[in-house]
């Protein structure tokens, strides 16, 4: 059986050990599958969970330091273009739905297009936001295994494994010599991006150290209103967060989840649909869901593409911020 999925999902779904059900049957993946005479691409990376930010190097180049100045080693990721296997061994029926082993977690990496200009929103006290305009921008979607502790993968048959093996046989129980090492999962992708910077100062007890679980709360509200207001599946856009901008706050990285754009990000430019959106995602999180403001929940905040966060986002921190920032927004009278 084959299964197709684009390889922003495929590096969390087909990743070495995870399990899917797919023609009532239960499959694992065994490995990255190999391809003759061609090898994996492979990048060195710097990831800051903490500030959600990567830099990306070739292999062979200098390194980069992170920007925010974090002191992390750096490690290795392959992009699986050729696809995952599983073993030779047939699929059991499923005795319960599977769980979900691995994350991904995207990464703004940087420009790729032209500056296109800014558009500023300015409120009773100030300046509130800056809307830089839609350009090409490359993103990174990274798997890193159980707890961030990456993969065992065999350089020369593809099998793979979450813990390191003494010894261990191909995808089809032929027994391997291939080495085997300690990577992620990678992929790297170009499409429209939109990026937002709030200015105003979240209060001090909204944050508590913690700027960027209130950036992807913010982040997350903001893509499920303007999701509303265009009128689109929240799956067609994505949203991450980038370096700190002048109130702390991580920047906001809204972009297409199509490769190479289709212009949907874009309408946020309108100075009336960003402010739907953001009526939008206050809605979303001023309490019609059952969870507390000190947590969140599938009705507010929660997806399945942002499980990585799940603990840092709080539903009560990003409503009144949103709440002052569109109260600031009232016209004066």
């Amino acid at each position: 059986m084959t299964l197709a999925r684009d390889l922003t999902i495929a590096i969390g779904e087909f990743a070495p050990t995870a399990t899917l059900v797919a023609g009532k049957r239960e499959w694992q993946s065994y490995g990255l599958k190999k391809v003759p005479e061609r090898e994996w691409e492979r990048k060195k990376y710097r990831v800051c969970h903490r500030h959600n930010l990567m830099v990306v190097w070739n292999e062979g180049d200098p390194s980069l330091a992170l920007p925010c100045g974090d002191v992390v080693p750096e490690r290795s990721y392959v992009i699986p273009k050729f696809g995952f296997v599983t073993s030779t061994k047939p699929p059991k029926p499923p005795a319960r739905r599977p769980t979900r082993l691995f994350t991904t977690r995207p990464y703004f990496l940087h420009a790729a297009g032209a500056e296109r200009g800014e558009i500023l929103i300015n409120g009773k006290a100030g300046s509130l936001a800056t809307i830089r305009k839609a350009i090409p921008g490359r993103l990174a979607v990274l798997s890193e295994g159980r707890r961030a502790r990456q993969f065992y993968i065999c350089s020369g048959c593809g099998a793979g494994f979450v813990e390191r093996q003494a010894k261990h046989r191909t995808a089809w129980n032929s027994e391997c010599t291939g080495t085997l090492a300690r990577v992620s999962l990678g992929h790297e992708f170009v499409t429209d991006v939109v990026q937002v910077e709030f200015h105003l100062l979240p209060a001090p007890e909204d944050v508590e150290g913690d700027y960027s679980g209130l950036g992807l709360g913010i982040a997350t509200a903001l893509l499920e209103g303007m999701a509303e207001v265009v009128d689109v599946p929240s799956v067609d856009l994505n949203v991450t967060i980038g370096r700190a901008g002048s109130a702390d706050l991580p920047v906001i990285v809204l972009y297409d989840a199509v490769p190479g754009g289709a212009g949907l990000v874009a309408r946020v430019e309108d100075v009336d649909v960003f402010r739907m959106s953001l009526e939008a995602a206050y809605r979303r999180v001023e309490g019609g869901c059952e969870c507390g403001e000190n947590t969140s929940c599938y009705g507010c905040l929660r997806s399945y593409r942002n499980q990585f966060a799940h603990t840092q986002l709080r539903r009560g921190p990003v409503k009144r911020y949103i709440g002052c920032v569109l109260d600031q927004w009232k016209p004066l009278t």
